[in-house]
């Protein structure tokens, strides 16, 4: 080992080392004792509406969804190992916790104090996770009773239990240190996974200003993960403490859930394989609607947005199941790679509906499973993040290049279409014209001119045309060349599908290829052919000709003119905007059959293609 890296490893054990006595030095101090304030709890008895009463047993599950609760009995103090010190003093001041539920609290039968969730006079405000300290006004052998209201559809089903079991005698400042460290990891790893969505949401925006690939599939991982830090910053412990806006807590909290569920299925979707997709775009599609519904129908004042929780829940559990059927399904389709993906979004759908069915019944609350579930795909998303940067950065750097190698190659074909012998013998064939037949003269000039303005329009030509448009190109060059050949060229079109785009000076250099060196070169001329048609997920276009042919194994026929109007270039143009490739094959004597076949993809109800170019021979 060199000497820098024993340096570097001594000082990373005196880090190590330096950490390690602060923690301890915590640790064994008692000073953290002192500010510890005592809890309380309350002893006796329960009922459920009109209901027998029970005795209130530490850890068994009181339901506030089936009615009104009861509590009757005293509070009483316990110490730092939870043994009872003995019952609650008057004037002692407790710190009492409610989460989305109201209570009433009576001594002797006496009201002595009222916190209303859900009071006309402050509205839904109030309602969501708070604490409020009571003052207690009886003595040590009055008899308290505490009435337990849940005022939602879908309340919290161990609102009961969290009252019961989050009391504290107040002693100013110390609880509420209790209180906000209590909630502390929960918000560092929110704030920590806020912080990491942002930077990928910048990656992401970054993405799309480069056009670069896989942008979207950032820009929904980092939405995913800052609606997921937003929920564990706002589901932690005593988060009223933290910031009383007990409204935007719980809205927000809400909306935090909602959102990270929907973004979550929607990258699901973008994972799924091509033959699921569309069920899974359909899935997800209905989900965001029904969820902006409900949010205008909160927004109206209707019913609020706790309260709508119950559909939201229905609505996510067949979602969830749907998409969740789609990613195994998927799993025996698809290869290595996509089924790692699949399973990245198989693991927090079945996290979602577990919390679901979870909080439903009491088990578990504040999306335990998920949360947990989260830090591993957390993890995931990273790296895939992180792998997809380096190669989002590569493609765009290529893309730079070839799309300059495009433009040079759109000037290459324009000047190699527009040749002196075409342009000579094209007006020559005009001006004999004008002597013998003037109107059919001025009928070939005009051709004349299309073709020239075709080619021009090549250089502006940055995307694929319409085929219609390449085979008007093709018309107007045969047109001229029939004037020079007369019956020695014969051209047949059998046009069967036309509906689609490619890349412009695709098929005309082909047919001009075809006639300069196979027709032309055969004394008794020949015949041209040009085909299109769908044959299964592929568009077929052919052009064939009997002409003289060559040889391919021949390595000078790329030297001898045989390429020299664009074959590399229409190679590489059809390779770089729609994975294409280019392959020659021809049997002297017997002509040349050049075939394209160019794959469909539907793509914002228009068709695209890409695919392979190919000839063979007749």
């Amino acid at each position: 080992m060199k000497k820098a890296q024993w340096q570097a490893v001594g000082q990373g054990c005196l880090v190590i080392l330096a950490a390690i006595i602060l923690l301890v030095a915590c640790i064994r101090s008692n000073q953290s004792a002192n500010s510890i304030s005592l809890r309380a709890s309350f002893q006796g008895e329960y009922k459920i509406g009109d209901g027998e009463w029970k005795p209130i047993v530490k850890g068994e599950k009181i339901s506030s969804m089936e009615g009104d609760v009861t509590l009757k009995g005293y509070f009483q103090t316990e110490g730092l190992d939870g043994e009872v010190i003995g019952r609650v003093a008057q004037g002692s001041t407790i710190s009492l916790y409610f989460n989305h539920i109201g209570a009433e609290i009576f001594i002797n039968g006496e009201s002595a104090y009222v916190f209303d969730a859900e009071n006309p006079q402050i509205g839904d405000s109030a309602c969501g996770k708070q604490r409020f300290t009571y003052t207690y006004t009886g003595t040590d052998t009055d008899t308290v009773e505490i009435v337990l209201k849940n005022p939602h559809r879908f309340g919290n089903y161990n609102a009961v239990n969290d009252f019961l079991d989050s009391m504290y005698m107040y002693s100013g400042s110390a609880v509420d240190k209790l209180m906000l460290k209590q909630g502390v990891p929960d918000r560092i790893i929110g704030i920590f996974v806020i912080i990491a969505a942002l930077v990928v949401l910048g990656i992401a925006v970054f993405s799309f200003l480069l056009r670069m690939p896989q942008g979207k599939t950032i820009l929904l991982i980092g939405l995913m993960m800052l609606f997921a830090g937003g929920y564990y910053v706002l589901d932690s412990p005593n988060v009223d403490i933290w910031n009383e806006s007990i409204v935007f807590n719980t809205c927000a909290l809400q909306l935090c859930m909602m959102m990270y569920v929907f973004f979550m299925m929607c990258f699901t979707v973008k994972c799924l394989p091509e033959k699921m997709k569309k069920a899974g775009e359909i899935t997800v599609t209905a989900v965001g609607v029904l969820s902006g519904i409900s949010l205008i129908i909160s927004l109206a004042g209707g019913i609020g947005l706790y309260d709508l929780n119950i559909y939201w829940a229905a609505v996510q559990i067949l979602a969830g199941l749907v998409l969740l059927g789609c990613c195994i399904y998927g799993l025996k389709t698809t290869d290595k790679n996509q089924k790692l993906m699949l399973i990245a979004c198989i693991l927090p759908l079945g996290a979602m509906l577990a919390d679901i069915l979870g909080t439903a019944v009491g088990w578990w609350q504040g999306g335990m499973v998920s949360k947990i579930v989260f830090i591993l795909i957390f993890v995931i998303a990273l790296v895939i993040v992180l792998k997809i940067i380096p190669s989002n950065f590569r493609a765009a750097m290529e893309a730079e290049k070839m799309t300059a190698e495009l433009q040079n190659n759109r000037i290459s074909i324009m000047l190699s279409q527009i040749q002196p012998h075409f342009l000579y013998n094209s007006i020559n064939a005009i001006r004999e014209l004008c002597r013998i037949n003037p109107e059919q003269a001025r009928e070939a000039l005009g051709d004349f001119a299309v073709y020239l303005r075709g080619n021009m329009d090549c250089l502006a030509s940055h995307m694929p045309i319409h085929f219609s448009k390449e085979l008007s190109h093709v018309e107007t060059y045969l047109k001229l060349e029939k004037l020079r050949f007369g019956d020695d060229l014969n051209i047949v079109y059998d046009i069967q599908e036309m509906d689609f785009f490619l890349p412009s000076l695709t098929v005309q250099p082909l047919v001009e290829n075809a006639v300069k060196h196979g027709i032309c070169e055969n004394e008794n001329g020949g015949t041209l052919t040009l085909r299109s048609r769908k044959e299964g997920g592929n568009i077929i276009i052919e052009v064939i000709d009997d002409g003289v042919g060559f040889d391919t194994e021949n390595p000078a026929w790329q030297e001898d003119g045989h390429s020299h109007i664009g074959i590399n270039n229409i190679r590489k143009r059809l390779q770089q905007m729609c994975g294409g490739s280019l392959t020659i094959k021809s049997s002297p004597g017997k002509g040349t059959a050049a075939v394209i076949e160019l794959k469909i993809k539907e793509e914002s109800n228009k068709k695209s293609v890409g695919g392979n170019v190919y000839f063979s021979g007749l």
